[in-house]
């Protein structure tokens, strides 16, 4: 039967010229691309899963696009009457510990598979932890599986099976440790399947074993776990909120977390620092799940930041992520600036045409510098679930098309405040251009996103903005992936409200 084309229909879809603030040459051929694909969405051609986790999989399959979140002062053991005499004994209680609780929830559901175009997001059914050491230079030095056998029994740990498949893994990730993330990952899929497939040439189910062996292992949660040294107050303060150096510790296989556990000099605390993989998963349900780990394990006594006017904290952190990107930590104090929005709430609301928010706020802050005057930022917002799962949409607004010269700031503020409460209202309920734009990019194949960065890069970076901003409130720690599409840098922010030691919050 033939099928009948609602052209009015076709009227009513968001208008594409909206995606963009400044027109470049390649503007005009990727609205047409784009309404060729709303034409064929019209004919019933239909969309192979989520806009967002298809644009993830292809942009963010990078080292330092996997995001990180923290939860600290945390209970280790809440069984033993005392804590663990030795930092082994400490990691394998800690070990069990989180396997036995990664059993319980479904938020760690899912593995990563490489491949060329893409990484593709994919159902565990196991939930399964490997315990990893590494040495001072980060070269793997064991691993040690607790494997979830609540549906499938495995080899045992003393199988010469598993070592032999546990030295392979361990081999191949030091031999390739030093390449990028997307040529890591392929490779060492590859390898690890060529080395079993010539060690057990004429045993079909001697292959198989092996395989099902190390898929299981590279698709785990991983735990590393060191001591800190400090002792005194501030010195562990200090210490405890230096980040981990994840070039040193590198989940080496395809799971979506890696944890990089810390203990306190007497194994009575424990933080957590959990490295997600972005293709996987976004940063509010990571942070709900830690939330909820928080309540069921424990926690010792308040998180406190280091104050922020002595000689404690030395500033800035720098940490190198990978793939020539940088990652940079460090704590202010933002009551200033929610003194600002209390008082704009209470003056202004009907003229922003809602409540003033801190991502506007700190936007409008960051586009009085020179260095982020002309860039356009990306927002993500928090879209409910779809599915059963969760699903973010984009906010894109460039602030500085808002200040005008010779005009007041505070209108200017008010009317670009109004605008995105605008947006963030289209964001949140998938209308828009944003959301429009998001759907029809899961009719695309992955090839077409590679081609498109070449031939239209500004076009690219009008649609997906040159700098990003993300914030959590509700984490302790939150430290910002980077995308391949926002060269101006990412910037996230936590918890506002976090007491520093002696007063003061940050």
């Amino acid at each position: 039967m033939k099928k009948k084309i609602d052209w009015n229909k076709l009227k009513k879809l968001p208008p594409m010229r909206r995606l963009f603030d400044r027109w470049v040459p390649e503007s005009l051929t990727m609205i047409g691309v784009l309404k060729l694909l709303q034409f064929l969405r019209l004919l019933g051609v239909k969309a192979t899963g989520n806009g967002w986790r298809k644009v993830t999989s292809i942009f963010l399959r990078g080292e330092s696009s996997k995001f990180i979140l923290g939860s600290f002062r945390l209970r280790p053991d809440s069984t033993a009457m005392l804590p663990a005499p030795n930092s082994q004994l400490a990691a394998e209680r800690l070990a069990a510990k989180m396997a036995s609780y990664l059993r319980m929830t479904d938020a760690i559901g899912y593995w990563v598979e490489p491949g060329k175009l893409a990484f593709v997001r994919r159902r565990r059914r196991f939930r399964d932890l490997v315990l990893a050491q590494v040495d001072s230079f980060g070269m793997l030095v064991g691993l040690k599986p607790l494997f979830d056998n609540s549906v499938l029994a495995l080899e045992p740990e003393e199988s010469p099976l598993l070592n032999e498949i546990l030295e392979l893994i361990v081999y191949q990730c030091n031999k390739l440790r030093d390449l990028p993330e997307q040529e890591r990952a392929l490779e060492l899929l590859r390898t690890v399947k060529q080395s079993i497939r010539q060690r057990s040439r004429f045993n079909y189910f001697g292959r198989r074993r092996r395989l099902w062996l190390a898929q299981r292992i590279l698709h785990a949660t991983v735990l590393f776990c060191e001591t800190m040294k400090s002792h005194d107050l501030d010195a562990l303060t200090k210490e405890r909120f230096e980040m981990p150096d994840f070039r040193k510790y590198r989940n080496p296989g395809f799971g979506m977390l890696g944890v990089v556990a810390r203990f306190t000099p007497d194994y009575r605390e424990v933080d957590l620092w959990c490295q997600f993989n972005h293709v996987a998963a976004d940063g509010m349900p990571m942070q709900e799940f830690l939330t909820d780990l928080k309540k069921d394990w424990g926690s010792v006594g308040e998180v406190m930041y280091p104050p922020l006017n002595f000689d404690v904290w030395s500033g800035t952190q720098l940490r190198y992520a990978g793939e020539g990107n940088f990652r940079a930590l460090f704590f202010e104090d933002f009551r200033p600036l929610l003194a600002v929005r209390a008082y704009l709430n209470k003056h202004y609301q009907a003229d922003m045409g809602g409540s003033a928010s801190i991502a506007g706020l700190v936007m409008w802050g960051l586009t009085r510098h020179e260095a982020f005057a002309r860039q356009k930022i990306l927002l993500p917002v928090d879209a409910g679930e779809e599915d059963g799962d969760r699903c973010l949409s984009l906010l894109m607004i460039r602030p500085r098309q808002f200040a005008r010269r010779g005009h007041d700031p505070l209108k200017d503020f008010c009317a670009f405040q109004k605008e995105m409460n605008e947006r963030m209202s289209l964001a949140r309920s998938g209308a828009g251009a944003v959301s429009e734009f998001l759907e029809l990019c899961a009719l695309m194949h992955p090839l077409f996103y590679h081609l498109a960065r070449r031939v239209w890069p500004r076009a690219l970076d009008e649609v997906l903005g040159t700098a990003g901003l993300s914030i959590l409130r509700d984490a302790e720690m939150f430290i910002s992936p980077m995308t391949e599409f926002q060269s101006g840098g990412f910037i996230a922010i936590g918890n506002l409200a976090v007491p520093t030691l002696y007063g003061g919050a940050a």
